[in-house]
């Protein structure tokens, strides 16, 4: 109940802040990117 109510008060904040949704999707993106890069590219081994 508390760690639902939790999570919905979090998610609006979220949503009223569409530039910090903007700066996560980027993030993620980028780093899908990069994983992807890493993947291809297996520098560590």
């Amino acid at each position: 109940m508390c760690s639902a109510r939790n999570f919905y008060v979090s998610f609006a904040s979220v949503m009223q802040c569409k530039s910090n949704l903007r700066i996560i999707f980027k993030l993620f993106s980028v780093f899908t990117v990069a994983t992807s890069r890493l993947s291809q590219h297996p520098l560590l081994d």
